[in-house]
């Protein structure tokens, strides 16, 4: 059986982002990815300058094919009914990423050893202190590391311990002809849905939409389409492509012994977006433990990974604060406060009413619940 020090499971920006750590602290991760790349994802592609700004640190700049067109949001528009609106100008601009080749980049970038077409069907936790944690992949080999950092995506089911897939949320993210918007439009769709509209290039429109319920997606959708294209739009609607696929809330659930989650496999999905910031940056920090543990500086990578995530944990928990959230502090806008500020020219009652709301959305986000069987869409 081969052994290796450190195996990263996930060729996504947060097993990315964990081989980089761990190769920027001497170490040469293998990594492993299950189905050949890149692919689609339901993702905006929206991620925080001052986050972006890591990543360059730690993966060189962004190339110009990683970049959306425009690749500036100056603007955030939260809806909380047809008339009603709170205009953001961050302090951050919002920067818009192409998956396929921004995921390229930095899993070029990783400093691992790179497989392919490896899937890994199960991770088994070390059965003495001294033992080593055993994968089996799909064929039959077996492989064993001192560390693994799984970042397997959502609903990842190759440890006996995470948020499994009870808490997975769902998305789609459909493309369309049309006049883009200046900015990002968020509708929250009552305590049902949160649908995302960006400009997808310079004649286009991309509707993104994530609920707790996948059946409930269609409905959901059209009424963002609706919003974003007008009735004529919305009957002569012509899709230009679509993604659809799985988020992770109800965590975090860091670890167990020498095994880390990152990413979507941790459970660290955001309400209202920014997800790829999560993945980056919860991938570093267990990247970086696993290094620690591996050189014997940190007995315990789970306490290591969690000391060194604990600022994102907070913004992360404060989600489901209904207090937090009528004060406008939401994760996803720079630290919160813009949302604060916009929402500070609202009379008490509409801050009450829309902290409430987005409480409900996010409480239903994170509601325990078997997704249904086969596709909804």
């Amino acid at each position: 059986m081969e052994e290796r020090d450190l195996i990263v499971i996930g060729g996504g920006p947060a097993g990315a982002a964990a081989a980089r750590a761990a190769a920027d602290l001497g170490r040469r991760p293998l990594l492993l990815e299950a189905r050949p790349l890149p692919r689609a994802k339901p993702c905006g592609g929206v991620i925080a300058a001052g986050a972006l700004g890591l990543v360059e640190e730690r993966f060189g700049p962004t190339p110009d094919d990683a970049l959306a067109a425009p690749a500036l949001l100056p603007v955030v528009r939260v809806h909380l009914g047809p008339r009603e609106r709170y205009d953001l100008r961050p302090a951050w601009p919002a920067v818009r990423v192409a998956r396929r080749a921004f995921d390229a980049h930095l899993l070029a970038r990783s400093g691992a050893e790179v497989r392919d077409d490896a899937r890994v069907e199960r991770v088994d936790l070390p059965v003495g202190p001294d033992a080593p944690v055993r994968l089996l992949l799909a064929g039959g080999e077996a492989l064993a590391a001192r560390c693994v950092v799984v970042a397997a995506g959502a609903g990842s089911a190759l440890v006996p311990f995470g948020p499994g897939r009870r808490d997975l949320v769902f998305a789609g993210r459909v493309r369309y002809p049309g006049r883009p918007p200046e900015g990002r439009e968020l509708l929250l769709l009552g305590a049902r849905a949160l649908v995302a509209i960006d400009p997808d290039g310079p004649d286009g429109v991309s509707v993104t939409t994530t609920l707790k319920r996948a059946t409930d997606w269609k409905l959901a959708h059209a009424g963002g389409l609706a919003f974003a294209l007008g009735p004529l739009g919305l009957a002569l609607r012509k899709e230009r492509g679509a993604e659809f696929g799985w988020l992770s809330r109800g965590g975090p659930a860091l670890g167990q012994g020498a095994v880390l989650l990152a990413g979507d496999a941790a459970g660290l999905c955001l309400a209202l977006g920014l997800g790829l910031e999560a993945a980056v940056r919860s991938g570093l920090a267990a990247g970086a433990a696993a290094a620690a543990f591996l050189s014997g500086e940190e007995l315990d990578p789970v306490r290591a990974y969690s000391r060194a995530l604990d600022p994102f944990l907070r913004r992360r928990t404060d989600e489901g604060r209904a207090a937090a959230l009528v004060r406008g502090r939401v994760t996803g806008f720079d630290e919160a406060t813009a949302l604060g500020q916009a929402l500070t020219r609202a009379p008490l009652t509409r801050r009450v009413v829309f902290g409430h709301r987005l409480h409900r959305l996010v409480r239903s986000l994170d509601r325990a619940e078997a997704p249904p069987q086969g596709f909804p869409v």
